[in-house]
């Protein structure tokens, strides 16, 4: 059996992708030692879009990724420093989320079901809240009793489908 370091392995890659990224006119040229009047190109900001939950309803939101550091950035900071107060409560970190526990909502129960999802804005709507934590059921089903409730997870619009069972 193998045994890679993941430190070599990412090296390897980085160095990979380093040695093969082709510079054509539109790069400046490499800083060459002791040129100090040229200044280090700078790495382009890439523009995405961040989906977030706040004041009831699932949204996406403008950002960059900073290239340097990795970090998804809203109007300049993280995304939780920019939303803290409007962020819910996830459901994995919840002792019945992480047991796998049925809920009970208006009578029925309801079980953890398949793989979690991610849903843009307009296919969910907010349907009420379980111990402290929303519960959103895609937007054709949110009126009456849906059959599958949605449940955040964690940042980035990520739910956990919950079935009933009847």
């Amino acid at each position: 059996m193998w045994k890679i370091s993941v430190t070599a392995v990412v090296a390897a890659v980085l160095g990979a992708c380093a040695s093969s990224s082709p510079q054509g006119d539109d790069h400046p040229p490499a800083r060459e030692p002791g040129d100090s009047h040229r200044a280090a190109p700078v790495e382009p900001t890439q523009a995405l879009m961040v989906c977030v939950i706040r004041e009831r309803k699932v949204e996406l939101v403008r950002a960059t990724l900073d290239p340097v550091t990795g970090d998804t950035l809203v109007e300049g900071s993280r995304p939780t420093y920019i939303y803290p107060a409007m962020a819910p409560p996830f459901a994995d970190e919840t002792a019945w989320f992480v047991e796998k526990a049925p809920i009970v909502v208006d009578g029925r129960r309801y079980f953890m079901y398949g793989l979690r999802n991610a849903f843009l804005p307009g296919d969910v709507t907010q349907v009420g809240h379980y111990n402290g934590i929303p519960m959103f059921a895609l937007t054709e089903e949110a009126r009456g009793s849906p059959e599958m409730l949605l449940i955040p997870v964690r940042p980035g619009c990520e739910f956990q489908p919950y079935n009933y069972s009847g």
